[in-house]
Protein backbone atom coordinates (compact mmCIF):
# COMPACT_ATOMS: atom_id res chain seq x y z
CA UNK A 1 0.00 0.00 0.00
CA UNK A 2 1.55 3.53 -0.57
CA UNK A 3 2.31 5.37 2.00
CA UNK A 4 -0.69 7.80 2.98
CA UNK A 5 0.86 11.47 2.20
CA UNK A 6 0.50 9.92 -1.51
CA UNK A 7 -3.01 9.09 -1.05
CA UNK A 8 -3.68 12.03 0.49
CA UNK A 9 -2.53 13.89 -2.24
CA UNK A 10 -4.34 11.46 -4.62
CA UNK A 11 -7.48 11.53 -2.85
CA UNK A 12 -7.00 15.65 -2.02
CA UNK A 13 -10.18 17.96 -2.80
CA UNK A 14 -7.45 19.53 -4.85
CA UNK A 15 -7.74 17.06 -7.45
CA UNK A 16 -9.54 17.37 -10.27
CA UNK A 17 -10.72 14.44 -11.36
CA UNK A 18 -11.42 12.43 -8.07
CA UNK A 19 -12.57 8.78 -7.65
CA UNK A 20 -16.13 8.45 -6.94
CA UNK A 21 -14.81 6.87 -4.07
CA UNK A 22 -12.32 8.88 -2.75
CA UNK A 23 -13.88 9.09 0.82
CA UNK A 24 -13.93 5.66 1.36
CA UNK A 25 -10.79 4.91 0.18
CA UNK A 26 -9.11 7.70 2.30
CA UNK A 27 -11.02 6.38 4.80
CA UNK A 28 -9.89 2.89 4.58
CA UNK A 29 -6.19 3.87 3.85
CA UNK A 30 -6.55 5.85 7.47
CA UNK A 31 -7.42 2.55 8.86
CA UNK A 32 -5.04 0.78 7.50
CA UNK A 33 -1.83 2.58 8.14
CA UNK A 34 -3.11 3.68 11.59
CA UNK A 35 -3.55 7.15 11.42
CA UNK A 36 -6.65 9.38 12.14
CA UNK A 37 -8.08 11.52 8.89
CA UNK A 38 -7.26 14.74 8.58
CA UNK A 39 -8.92 17.95 10.47
CA UNK A 40 -8.15 20.45 7.55
CA UNK A 41 -8.49 18.15 4.60
CA UNK A 42 -11.13 15.47 5.45
CA UNK A 43 -15.01 16.10 5.60
CA UNK A 44 -17.38 14.45 8.43
CA UNK A 45 -18.34 11.69 6.08
CA UNK A 46 -14.89 10.76 5.91
CA UNK A 47 -14.59 10.57 9.43
CA UNK A 48 -17.94 8.63 10.17
CA UNK A 49 -16.71 6.08 7.46
CA UNK A 50 -13.33 5.88 9.07
CA UNK A 51 -14.81 5.39 12.88
CA UNK A 52 -17.45 3.16 11.00
CA UNK A 53 -14.74 0.55 9.91
CA UNK A 54 -12.52 1.30 13.23
CA UNK A 55 -15.55 -0.39 15.12
CA UNK A 56 -16.06 -3.06 12.64
CA UNK A 57 -12.53 -4.14 12.96
CA UNK A 58 -12.60 -3.86 16.50
CA UNK A 59 -15.96 -5.83 16.58
CA UNK A 60 -14.90 -9.82 16.74
CA UNK A 61 -17.82 -11.15 18.84
CA UNK A 62 -20.93 -11.33 16.77
CA UNK A 63 -23.03 -9.36 19.02
CA UNK A 64 -20.68 -6.77 19.37
CA UNK A 65 -21.40 -6.61 15.03
CA UNK A 66 -24.62 -6.71 15.32
CA UNK A 67 -24.79 -3.85 18.02
CA UNK A 68 -22.93 -1.70 15.43
CA UNK A 69 -24.92 -2.57 12.73
CA UNK A 70 -28.04 -1.31 14.27
CA UNK A 71 -26.23 1.29 15.85
CA UNK A 72 -25.15 2.57 11.98
CA UNK A 73 -27.49 0.95 9.66
CA UNK A 74 -27.87 3.48 6.84
CA UNK A 75 -23.95 3.27 6.78
CA UNK A 76 -24.17 -0.67 7.11
CA UNK A 77 -26.89 -0.59 4.71
CA UNK A 78 -24.34 1.20 1.97
CA UNK A 79 -21.77 -1.14 2.79
CA UNK A 80 -23.83 -4.13 1.95
CA UNK A 81 -24.67 -2.39 -1.37
CA UNK A 82 -21.10 -1.68 -2.13
CA UNK A 83 -19.61 -5.34 -1.25
CA UNK A 84 -21.96 -7.38 0.72
CA UNK A 85 -25.42 -9.60 -0.13
CA UNK A 86 -27.03 -6.42 -1.56
CA UNK A 87 -24.41 -5.55 -4.63
CA UNK A 88 -26.37 -7.59 -7.13
CA UNK A 89 -28.34 -3.99 -6.71
CA UNK A 90 -25.17 -1.72 -6.80
CA UNK A 91 -25.29 -1.23 -10.85
CA UNK A 92 -29.20 0.24 -10.52
CA UNK A 93 -28.03 2.09 -7.85
CA UNK A 94 -24.82 3.42 -9.68
CA UNK A 95 -27.48 4.28 -13.01
CA UNK A 96 -30.30 6.22 -10.55
CA UNK A 97 -26.91 8.75 -9.27
CA UNK A 98 -26.00 9.02 -12.82
CA UNK A 99 -29.33 10.15 -13.78
CA UNK A 100 -29.73 12.48 -11.12
CA UNK A 101 -32.71 10.92 -9.24
CA UNK A 102 -33.05 11.70 -5.85
CA UNK A 103 -32.49 9.50 -2.79
CA UNK A 104 -35.70 9.06 -1.62
CA UNK A 105 -37.59 8.01 -5.06
CA UNK A 106 -33.98 5.51 -5.03
CA UNK A 107 -34.61 3.99 -2.27
CA UNK A 108 -38.23 3.47 -2.85
CA UNK A 109 -37.34 1.65 -6.13
CA UNK A 110 -34.77 -0.17 -4.42
CA UNK A 111 -36.49 -1.15 -1.32
CA UNK A 112 -33.40 0.46 1.09
CA UNK A 113 -33.68 3.05 3.39
CA UNK A 114 -33.11 6.54 1.79
CA UNK A 115 -29.92 7.41 5.07
CA UNK A 116 -28.58 4.39 2.70
CA UNK A 117 -28.59 5.72 -0.48
CA UNK A 118 -27.25 8.87 1.00
CA UNK A 119 -24.39 7.18 2.33
CA UNK A 120 -23.88 5.24 -0.73
CA UNK A 121 -23.59 8.37 -2.44
CA UNK A 122 -20.76 10.09 0.25
CA UNK A 123 -19.14 7.00 0.59
CA UNK A 124 -18.54 5.37 -2.59
CA UNK A 125 -20.16 7.02 -5.59
CA UNK A 126 -19.71 10.62 -5.44
CA UNK A 127 -20.29 11.92 -8.78
CA UNK A 128 -22.47 15.12 -7.88
CA UNK A 129 -19.59 17.59 -9.62
CA UNK A 130 -18.03 15.03 -11.82
CA UNK A 131 -21.37 14.12 -13.80
CA UNK A 132 -21.25 17.15 -15.16
CA UNK A 133 -17.83 17.31 -16.90
CA UNK A 134 -16.95 16.11 -20.27
CA UNK A 135 -13.91 13.95 -19.00
CA UNK A 136 -16.35 12.32 -16.55
CA UNK A 137 -19.39 11.66 -19.09
CA UNK A 138 -16.83 10.67 -21.77
CA UNK A 139 -15.38 7.88 -19.50
CA UNK A 140 -19.00 6.88 -18.52
CA UNK A 141 -20.08 6.84 -21.50
CA UNK A 142 -17.26 4.77 -23.09
CA UNK A 143 -15.94 7.36 -25.75
CA UNK A 144 -13.07 7.75 -24.35
CA UNK A 145 -9.76 5.23 -23.56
Amino acid sequence: MPPIELLRHRYSRTNVFPRPDQRYRVAKACCAHGVLPSFKCDDKATWAIWKFLQNREAAHDPKQRVRLLKKCRALSTAFRLYRGNMQHLRPSVEAYLLAGLDDKSMAQRMGVPPEAIGWFRLAFYDVEGSARSWWFTGRSHGMCS
